[in-house]
């Protein structure tokens, strides 16, 4: 059994590019708090499940071999993904609005990253009966390890079960961290991701949280003000989670300890001081993709009824979402753009893989 009795935890989620990493960092630097590299653990539906949590630990063996990556397909996704619509069907991670390659998405994602040998993971796994025996005893053993008394687990994804999470532990908290998604599409279409699917990933991720927005233990943090003012974005956290306010000394040991989970597209690391450059890139001139990042914002839309599910009271587009979270299109956006050519064409292309594959999006271009 672990040492620790995990009372308060704290899961961050939100869409990819959106800060997420630089978060998790910066928590990781509080005297209280471990924030490692991603699990992608918490953000598994049916893990919650304790049924489904029984009788996937029957995989655990494979899926955590580094040398059964390419059998992670048929484990986690045993139907077909539809990469045409941009529908991502995930046995675990439930269904998303954008499709992509998650060979690599596993129970506990490089063990080593956390002091733990993949022997020992096992064994930690053999001895739970839920979700919450095999979390409680992972993190008691690691916090025990360094000396640290809370831990928090950052995987973009995680959105995806913040109710889940929040009944899990019924102490524990939630932080989304929300970013300008006309900075955010460019910044997950550097890194390979198409257009398209980039404005729903932005779309459906952020919109996780708007549930969530009166519940006391849901924190929204923008990376816009952790960037321009860290000291006060995280006293203010801090605050919420019930911790001492050392936000000088987050701030300094962020540049010290090493880099976590960097992307060989990155202009930035963790490590590297907290600076406002990569916010409103997407006013630049030379970006070329503007006209069609317009577009996309103003002709994809979440379904009727994921938007009723969200609390929402008709079909939401991107910029809906903007001006949602605070961002309100200035002078640089066309809001109501004309379609083009190529837009039209990608929804000529949506809408014949639907019927081929009898699928319906959670997201949909309208024209």
């Amino acid at each position: 059994m672990s040492e620790f009795v995990i009372k308060n935890p704290i899961m961050i989620g939100g869409c990819g590019s959106s800060g997420t990493s630089l978060l998790s960092h910066l928590l990781n630097s509080h005297p209280s708090i471990y924030c490692g590299s991603e699990l992608f653990l918490l953000n598994k539906k049916k893990l919650y499940n304790d049924n489904s949590f029984k009788y996937l630990k029957s995989k655990f063996r494979s899926i955590l071999n580094k040398n059964s990556r390419n059998r992670l397909t048929k484990i986690f996704n045993p139907g077909n993904t539809i990469p045409t619509t941009g529908i991502l069907k995930h046995d675990l991670l439930g269904d998303s609005t954008y499709t992509e390659k998650r060979q690599d998405v596993t129970f506990i994602y490089e063990p080593e990253s956390h002091g733990f040998t993949i022997e020992e993971v096992l064994k930690i796994t053999d001895k739970a009966e839920n979700l919450k025996d095999f979390v409680d005893n992972f993190f008691g053993i690691l916090l025990a390890r360094i000396g640290k008394n809370r831990w928090a687990e950052k995987t973009p994804t995680n959105c995806y079960c913040i109710g889940e999470f929040l009944s899990l532990y019924p102490s524990g908290k939630y932080v989304h961290i929300v970013r300008d998604g006309r900075d955010v599409v460019p910044s997950l279409i550097k890194r390979g991701t198409s257009p398209e699917i980039a404005v729903r990933r932005w779309i459906h991720d952020t919109s996780m949280g708007l549930p969530y927005r009166n519940n006391s233990r849901y924190y929204e943090v923008k990376y816009e003000d952790l960037v321009i003012n860290p000291k006060l974005t995280l006293n203010k956290l801090m605050n919420f989670l019930g911790e001492s306010e050392d936000a000088d000394l987050m701030i300094a040991g962020q540049t010290q300890s090493e880099s976590m989970n960097s992307h060989s597209t990155w202009t930035t690391k963790t490590t590297d001081p907290i600076s406002k450059k990569a916010i409103g890139k997407w006013k630049r001139e030379s970006y070329e993709n503007k006209h069609y990042l317009e577009q996309l914002f103003h002709y994809t839309k979440l379904y009727s009824e994921v938007s009723l599910s969200l609390g929402l009271d008709k079909e939401f587009n991107a910029n809906d979402l903007l001006l949602k979270f605070g961002y309100n299109p200035s002078e640089n956006w066309q809001p109501t753009p004309k379609y083009s050519q190529k837009l039209v064409v990608h929804f000529l292309q949506e809408k014949i893989g639907e019927v081929l594959c009898r699928k319906k999006m959670y997201c949909q271009v309208l024209l």
